[in-house]
């Protein structure tokens, strides 16, 4: 008789997740995967591998469940200038309501893992200029139906975006400042004109 999966996978993906962002990823043992996974040894590695195989794939699940699907659901939910402040509206309030501190994975990976993983790198790196294509992107179309001003560089500002997205989350980190964070959002909403 063949082994069958006795869990659903996706839900022990992102219980992996939560393990990996709350501890970091040479924090966390396997037997803190293994706990909050609710699985065991044998299944953990017949179905994602070892630990750096795992995270992997859990990062990528962040990436894709998270990221990609906010970037998505604001394209098509906003006009392109309310897209960009969502955007940021959303770490904002993200980092305000974060008690533990925990930060994002994403720029969590960037500044652990990232320098010592060649493909933890690549997956962070793409990650990051999707995000700047999404500003790009919402930056041109709001260029195009008047509501963002012609006078701005498109890429000069998507680029300075994302570095305010990124200093955003990590010094969130430190513990949130709302006059702090505000002031941010303020400042790409005067920049979008």
């Amino acid at each position: 008789m063949p082994w069958e999966k006795s869990f659903e996978v996706d839900e022990a993906l992102e219980r992996a997740m939560e393990v990996f962002w709350a501890k970091g990823y040479a924090a966390t043992s396997t037997q803190n995967l293994l706990a909050n996974m609710g699985i065991n040894r044998g299944s953990l590695y017949a179905t994602f591998g070892n630990k750096n195989a795992l995270f992997i794939k859990a990062l990528r699940h962040y990436i894709k469940k998270y990221l990609l699907q906010s970037l998505a659901n604001l394209q098509q939910e906003c006009r392109p200038k309310d897209a960009i402040s969502g955007l940021f509206r959303m770490i904002v309030d993200a980092a305000l309501a974060d008690k533990s501190l925990r930060g994002c994975f994403l720029v969590n990976t960037a500044l652990d893992l990232a320098p010592h993983n060649k493909e933890v790198q690549v997956l962070v790196s793409s990650a990051l200029d999707q995000i700047e294509v999404f500003f790009i992107e919402q930056i041109e179309a709001g260029q195009k139906s008047g509501s963002i001003s012609c006078s701005i560089d498109k890429t000069q500002t998507a680029s300075t975006f994302l570095g305010l997205m990124l200093g955003v989350r990590v010094v969130s980190r430190l513990g949130p400042n709302r006059k702090r964070l505000e002031s941010t959002l303020s400042h790409v909403e005067m920049t979008l004109g």
